[in-house]
Parts: C-alpha cells; structure tokens; sequence
C-alpha cells in the first residue's frame, strides 16, 4: 500500500494472519486504533471487523485459513490460544526472525506447486501459530509482572513509614522476597529497599522544606 492508502472496513468468516513486512501503519479493530508497522502481527478472528490505513509505504502480507481445513489438536492447542481475540502483537527480533523463514517457505511451495503441498502448509502454519502463541505468553507473563511491580511501588508509596525490611513487603503482597526483588528491579532499576529509602528521604526533605518539624 503506498503512502495515505487505506482497506475500509471489512470481516471475513475465516481466520486471518496479518503480517507487517515493512514501513508503517495503522489497523483498526473492532473501532480500536493499533499502530502496525514492520514485524507487528493482526490476529483476525471470524467475523471480526478490521481496516488498515498506511501512513508511508506498507507491505501486508495475508495469511487466511478456515478452522476445519487445520488438525484438530492444532485448533484446541494453538489456534484457540493465539485467536481468543482480535489483537496486535508486536513480535521481537528473534520470532520475527523465525515468522519470516516460515512465510518464505510457505509462499515457495504455493509458488512452484511442490508434492505434499498441502500438507507442508498446513506444517508451517502450525508451526507459524506454535511461535505465535508461545509470544502471547511471553506478553502475558511480562504484564502481569509488570502489573505487580507497579502494586510493591504502590505499596512502598503508601506504606513507607512502617515497613521495616523485605520480608514485611513479602508477606503483605504474598510473593517471595527474591521475586518481589527481581521484577521491581528489572521494571524500575532499582531494588524495593532503595526505592523505600529514597521515598523516605524525599518525605523527609518534604516535612523538613515545609514544616516546623525537627530532623
């Protein structure tokens, strides 16, 4: 699509991969607004409503398939897993690298029509959603990390005047003191007990700027 293009709102009663090769973009999803640009992937599922505008020159690339025509413990274990619902997943450079080498080979064997052709695409695809569902997990793992690492700083905020060491942070969120350490300090570069003492000093700098109480 060159610059300023748009696919206007449209479903389809299969399921759809879309794939941004290169440039930028931007799809819509049931009327939510996603960027899409290079190695961001749109799971469509069924009837779903979507359109995509380029904002420079944007190569899609489309995979459509229909459930039955997929083994039936490939729908129960990934297809159901990557398609729960309409999303956007931005993917890193390492599964970025392994969708590309899929999609290479699957558009080789439409093109020169080799033996088992059928077979070795519904292989790939398999193999392309494996790789799919395994990001979404990741993704899934990394937000509710991140969503505690935000409640033990809430926590710190709020209760900084009455927490006397790791443990007492342990034991309020119910999370071990050596993981409350290592997803605080991979989110904020810090540790808990730093990030306490630097609130408490700044507290103190607070009273002390603003108030008539001694040190």
């Amino acid at each position: 699509h060159r610059e300023g293009d748009s696919v206007k709102e449209h479903y389809h009663n299969d399921y759809q991969i879309l794939y941004a090769l290169e440039d930028t973009g931007e799809i819509t999803i049931n009327n939510k607004r996603f960027s899409f640009n290079q190695d961001h992937v749109a799971v469509i599922t069924p009837f779903t409503k979507h359109a995509i505008q380029s904002t420079s020159k944007l190569t899609v690339l489309v995979i459509q398939f229909e459930h039955q025509s997929i083994a039936p413990v490939i729908v129960s274990d990934l297809v159901d897993n990557v398609f729960k619902q309409s999303d956007v997943i931005k993917l890193n450079l390492s599964d970025a690298a392994i969708l590309r080498q899929l999609l290479r080979k699957m558009l080789f064997e439409q093109s020169t029509n080799q033996p088992y052709i059928t077979l070795s695409k519904r292989i790939y695809l398999g193999e392309l959603l494996l790789t799919l569902a395994r990001t979404n997990k990741e993704l899934q793992m990394k937000e509710t990390e991140d969503f505690r690492a935000q409640r033990i700083r809430q926590y710190i905020d709020s209760h900084y005047f009455e927490i006397g060491n790791a443990n007492d942070i342990s034991s309020k969120l119910r999370l071990s003191a050596r993981h409350i350490n290592t997803i605080f300090k991979k989110q904020y570069d810090t540790t808990p007990l730093q990030y306490l003492t630097e609130v408490r000093i700044e507290t103190t700098k607070k009273l002390l700027a603003e108030t008539r109480k001694d040190i």
